[in-house]
């Protein structure tokens, strides 16, 4: 016999009741497996902080959406992915290939801020997450750059800055979970060392990267969260040199010391940027040549200002050609008129009608 009202009513039958409405989706129910964010961030009054929102890939086409407000049913859209309205205050991007959408969200005054990082679903209830932006004269966890760029198999050193005395922890943002510093799986299979000698500043080193490395990071200090983008790339290029004994090999780090520098991936060798794109080296004055052409490329029409100099010079030329003409004929004038002051000859013709 099939149980009637009242039974519902039970204490049992609430929590049945509970977990069928979960199981239906109702919203902020269980976004923990569909969306997931960080908690609460720190932020400087006046400065833009990047929220990651992590989503179920079977959303990848799904419209994501930013909304603001304390509750997920009173909260309103302030931008969405399918919009190409511009905004000074938030930007949205999505990234299906990694299963995530970034949020940016500038800080206009003190207080604290409720947003929902949340995707659009057809046929139901929208999913979303909440996270609290905190604006403050200065922030109490922080870093100094959100996006870190690093290479296949080098380390890098990531600064978690606090202002409480409590050593923040450092985990890795995953869909429904975290997975902190110490544990299996913290950094993408690259090795994790945690310092905290210093009394306001915990450094994270992460070693021997792998491309799985990438991925959204975050200093956690209680329920304070900021996150970051790891981003990994591949050395592509494979290059060096045997001298004798000596082995010298390609470092990325050249492409900072020397802006003409380039490579091709598929022929596995360096160029010289300026020379490659308008010519053919560093002490050529081809080289030189393109490498001003490039710097002044839409600026100033050097080719003008050194056609000018060159007509100048030439004229200069032509000026000093004619002052050796004049000085050979004067030359000439005076040897005359010393011939005819030697033979005592009048200096004129032979009559004097010309006078």
């Amino acid at each position: 016999m099939a149980p009637s009202l009242p039974v519902l009513l039970t204490l049992p039958g609430l929590l049945t009741l509970w977990g069928l409405l979960t199981l239906w989706g109702l919203p902020g129910t269980h976004c923990i497996t569909t969306v997931s964010t960080v908690s609460t961030v720190s932020v400087t009054v006046g400065t833009t902080v990047s929220i990651p929102c992590l989503y179920a890939s079977k959303y990848r086409s799904h419209v994501k959406y930013l909304c603001n407000g304390e509750t997920w049913n009173s909260c309103t859209d302030v931008i969405k992915t399918n919009s190409q309205s511009r905004n000074s205050v938030y930007t949205i991007s999505d990234d299906p290939a990694r299963d995530v959408f970034t949020v940016t969200v500038r800080s206009q005054e003190v207080g604290t801020s409720h947003y929902w990082c949340a995707v659009e679903i057809d046929n139901g209830a929208d999913e979303g997450e909440q996270f609290q932006l905190v604006s403050r004269g200065n922030s109490s966890l922080s870093v100094p750059e959100q996006n870190i760029v690093a290479y296949v198999g080098q380390s890098v050193d990531i600064l978690c800055y606090h202002r409480y005395p409590a050593t923040p922890g450092w985990c890795r943002l995953e869909l429904g979970r975290c997975v902190c510093g110490g544990q299996d799986g913290a950094a993408g299979g690259a090795h994790v060392t945690l310092n905290a000698r210093q009394p306001t500043v915990l450094v994270v080193t992460v070693s021997d990267l792998r491309l799985e490395t990438s991925g959204w990071y975050m200093c956690v200090q209680g329920d304070l969260n900021i996150p970051m983008l790891l981003s990994v790339h591949s050395e592509d290029i494979a290059i060096s040199q045997t001298a004798g004994k000596n082995i010298r090999a390609f470092k990325v780090e050249w492409f900072a010391e020397k802006k003409w520098l380039t490579a091709s991936i598929q022929k596995k060798a360096l160029f010289c940027f300026p020379c490659l794109l308008i010519t053919k080296h560093e002490s050529s004055n081809s080289h030189l040549d393109n490498a001003v052409k490039l710097g002044l490329f839409g600026r100033v029409d050097v080719a003008v200002q050194i056609d000018g100099a060159a007509y100048r010079r030439g004229g200069i030329d032509e000026h000093n050609g004619q002052v050796e003409e004049n000085r050979y004929v004067l030359g000439r004038i005076i040897t005359c008129i010393k011939l005819c002051g030697k033979c005592e000859t009048a200096l004129r013709s032979h009559d004097e009608s010309a006078v």
